[in-house]
């Protein structure tokens, strides 16, 4: 699959993940299986989506935030069942466990992090069982999946 991600879904002038969401929206959706179910990841049950084939390559979609959730990259189902997508919500938002934070206590502020949310991605990599994903994120999603480790991407989109 390489750098060709775009290319291999005849996607290859689209610039960013805006214009891809907005270009798949318009395309006709496949009739396909989804599993949903909550994954505990680093001791938060995490919502997963998954779509598409086992077998085929599989795109994390890493949505925007904080705060997002995984609905608006749900046009990425569409590139399903050539690829098999798994859509989440990161910790603290959509369909996740909640976190109860505030400013003053720096703890809990702490399991909203950075670090924690990209630990997540890499756990989630792992219990899907594939050394290596292509990811496609949205806005800060984009910021989170550049913070993979880069031998874990096959492509990113951003």
């Amino acid at each position: 699959m390489g750098l060709n991600l775009l290319d291999s879904i005849g996607l290859g002038s689209v610039s960013n993940s805006a214009r891809v969401l907005r270009t798949l929206w318009r395309t006709a959706k496949p009739n396909l299986e989804a599993s949903e179910e909550m994954k505990t990841i680093n001791g938060t049950k995490i919502f997963v989506r998954d779509v598409g084939s086992v077998e085929a390559p599989v795109i994390i979609a890493v949505h925007g935030g904080p705060g997002g959730s995984h609905l608006g990259m749900l046009p990425l189902e569409r590139l399903a069942p050539d690829f098999r997508i798994i859509f989440y919500d990161q910790r603290g938002t959509g369909k996740s466990d909640r976190h109860n934070v505030s400013a003053m206590d720096q703890f809990g502020l702490e399991a909203l992090s950075l670090e924690r949310n990209v630990e997540d991605i890499e756990e989630l990599r792992k219990i899907i069982g594939r050394d290596k994903v292509s990811m496609i994120g949205h806005s800060n999603g984009g910021a989170l999946a550049t913070f993979m480790r880069p031998n874990t991407r096959t492509t990113l989109i951003s």
